[in-house]
């Protein structure tokens, strides 16, 4: 420190991320590892934009996925790896969810004074910390017109190493897991059934779509109890937390969140729209690329889409085939574990997992295979049905259209290929 206020402030609160990690349950501890969040340090380079011409730029915006709890590479210590400033979400939650989750912890940081300690300068003062696991704040107390001047040095530093994700002790979480998913469906059944709105509501990002089956099927005939219309099939409905449909997302290898570079992924996305796409439309290009290009953290691409996308163009990039298998693991991780909760991408993804084959003697990994996975959701949403009555919004019932005429072509050229009956 060279220069400190005269009078009184400018001190630094440091507390340990190991001491932070370490006071939380041990279940909770628990659930926090394997988890990953976006960190992005964007507010302060659009900060430094609006200074004008006169400002130093410092950086440039950078965006980059860390796990929420690292391992120290020295000590070998876990410690919290989140803070308020660059930590925008949690990856694979809702928004609400993960914005109610980083508040508690930025509020374990910052409030737990019995893991802080206060540091106050004078001139010369020298404070050496562990970058990797200590958080720090400086209090901006002293008064206007005086002057806190010092020299910071950053070494380089390592890649956050991930915690591993500790085995199940046994403690009954998964029946729990299953009891509430068990409770979430009976709610989710009520609540579809009681809107007064059934009828009217739109069918669009913010709904979860459900089809009511044939006049043989129960729910058709509890609907019809307030709607008689036999000519609509889908209704609106609420959409179902994750941790009601998805099988323990808590426990999804970490894998499955990384990405490659940029460099790589806009190579085999540039493959994948250029040699694949224009003679199979699975994906609107136009749309996807707004989406991808924005790179907005709070509307990202489909993780699993943006895999099965990757893994198509790997396989007709050359040079690139070493990823195929990569990425066809990842999605399959993502749709046995029920994480994508629009269903429609799910079709779609599987439908391009159809690009992927293990052999043709391994039935669970060929074309056959994921071409039958891919016509029973697009059965089970009633894709096969007239949406056109329905409240269902123009786009989707223009890409419902294209999705499923591509699953009849495919399904009856799989079929001759392998010489086996089609899906539908």
């Amino acid at each position: 420190m060279l220069e400190s206020p005269e009078s009184a402030g400018g001190d630094t609160l440091v507390s340990s991320s190991v001491a932070q990690f370490n006071a939380l349950s041990p279940r909770f501890r628990k659930r926090l590892e394997g988890l990953t969040a976006v960190h992005s340090n964007n507010d302060g380079v659009s900060q430094e934009l609006k200074n004008g011409e006169a400002a130093v730029m410092r950086r440039k915006e950078l965006i980059q996925e860390h796990p929420v709890v690292i391992v120290h590479p020295v000590t070998g210590e876990k410690a919290l790896y989140v803070n308020p400033v660059y930590t925008k979400y949690i990856v694979g939650f809702d928004q609400e969810e993960s914005d109610y989750l980083l508040g508690f912890l930025f509020d374990h940081i910052a409030k737990r004074q019995d893991l802080q300690c206060r540091v106050r300068y004078e001139a010369g003062t020298v404070l050496v910390w562990d970058q990797r696991v200590t958080t720090h704040s400086q209090t901006l107390d002293y008064p206007a017109g005086e002057r806190r001047h010092g020299f910071r040095l950053t070494p380089l530093a390592n890649k956050p190493i991930p915690s591993k994700v500790e085995e199940d002790d046994g403690d009954g979480t998964p029946a729990a897991g299953y009891a509430l998913a068990e409770e979430g469906t009976r709610r989710h059944l009520v609540e579809f059934i009681d809107q007064e709105d059934l009828r009217d509501r739109p069918i669009d990002k913010e709904a979860r779509i459900s089809y009511v089956g044939t006049d043989v099927s129960n729910i058709n005939f509890l609907v019809r109890q307030t709607d008689q219309s036999l000519i609509v099939h889908h209704f609106a409905t609420n959409r179902i937390e994750r941790r009601f449909t998805a099988h323990e997302p808590d426990r999804i290898p970490a894998e499955v969140f990384e990405l490659p570079e940029k460099v790589v992924v806009d190579q085999l996305l540039e493959a994948y729209f250029e040699k694949i796409n224009p003679g199979f439309p699975v994906i609107d290009k136009d749309r996807f690329l707004k989406q991808y290009q924005a790179r907005n953290p709070s509307d990202p691409p489909s993780l699993l889409l943006l895999h099965a996308m990757l893994m198509v163009g790997a396989h007709v990039l050359e040079g690139r085939d070493g990823l195929e298998a990569t990425f066809f693991r990842r999605a399959k991780i993502l749709i046995d574990s029920r994480f994508e909760r629009n269903r429609d991408v799910v079709v779609q993804a599987a439908l391009l997992l159809t690009w992927h084959s293990d052999g043709p003697e391994d039935v669970a990994a060929n074309a056959w295979h994921w071409i039958g996975v891919a016509t029973r959701l697009a059965l089970g949403l009633g894709m096969h049905r007239d949406a056109e009555p329905s409240t269902l919004v123009e786009y989707n019932k223009k890409m419902w259209r294209r999705v499923w005429w591509l699953l009849v072509q495919c399904d009856l050229l799989i079929a001759l290929q392998y010489g086996r009956p089609l899906a539908m």
